[in-house]
């Protein structure tokens, strides 16, 4: 095990009573912390706690065998905010790369608390990471983030409003095929997305959200904010044959099941 796993300290413990109150008991000993420890802490123990073994020296960048730090397991716990920003507050790399994901797309991607997007920002998180697919944190928040604060939050970071991922999507293709929320939607709009990009089939968001079959909310706002609606693809189809496709699909499908 590398030198980096394992930090000689003599530690000092606080361990909170369970419905004792004011009530509480300090055990004290001397011993290796390793990676197992913190990251045992970091998930399990209470902010208190936490605070404890990174003052008695414990390694906030720690990392397991395949290289994943105590933030990213904190990370995969769901309320787990407090102890989150300790380790972020301390130095944890708000960077790190694992299986091409970052804190941030991370966080966007599993978590709601807005108070760690903010702290990653403010500690230097990429806002423009490309990262799988290649996709960037804009991308994912406008897909799974309900809150459109999340969105301008990002945006008032630099985020690159018009980025394009693999396949030629934008954060505004994201929002109409995946987003309930049509304010998230109109926060892209607000913030000066371009409503006519074309994905790699030719595709716009407006094409997009038609074959989603979205409430008419997300069809009023692209429309209000300049979407072509008589934009074909590159198979020579507008928003309004391709919907027809659609109906015509689950027309048949329902037909097959009721003959069966």
């Amino acid at each position: 095990m590398s030198k980096t796993r394992f930090i000689k300290v003599a530690a000092i413990i606080t361990i909170i009573a369970a419905g004792l109150g004011t009530g509480a008991f300090f055990l004290q000993r001397s011993y290796q912390y390793n990676y197992a420890d913190i990251r045992s802490v970091a998930v399990n123990g209470d902010a208190k706690q936490l605070e404890a073994v990174i003052k008695h020296g414990a390694d906030v960048n720690a990392t397991d065998e395949d290289g994943r730090p105590v933030l990213f397991w904190a990370m995969r716990k769901p309320g787990n905010k407090d102890n989150i920003l300790i380790l972020i507050n301390n130095g944890a790399d708000v960077n790190f790369l694992y299986n091409q994901v970052s804190p941030l797309t991370m966080a966007l991607t599993n978590l709601t608390d807005k108070e760690v997007f903010e702290a990653l920002l403010a500690h230097g998180s990429d806002v423009n990471y490309y990262g799988v697919d290649g996709n960037t944190p804009l991308m994912l928040a406008s897909a799974y983030q309900s809150d459109p604060e999340v969105v301008k939050l990002l945006l008032a970071h630099g985020a690159k409003i018009d980025a394009i991922n693999d396949e030629g999507q934008t954060a505004l293709m994201f929002a109409v095929v995946s987003n309930p929320n049509p304010q998230v939607l109109k926060a892209l709009l607000d913030g000066g997305a371009s409503v006519n990009l074309e994905d790699e089939r030719g595709n716009t968001a407006f094409i997009l959200a038609s074959l989603k079959l979205k409430d008419s909310r997300f069809l009023d706002l692209l429309t209000l904010y300049g979407a072509d609606i008589y934009h074909k693809n590159r198979d020579g189809k507008d928003a309004l044959a391709l919907v027809k496709e659609v109906s015509q699909q689950i027309e048949n499908a329902k037909e097959a099941t009721a003959g069966n």
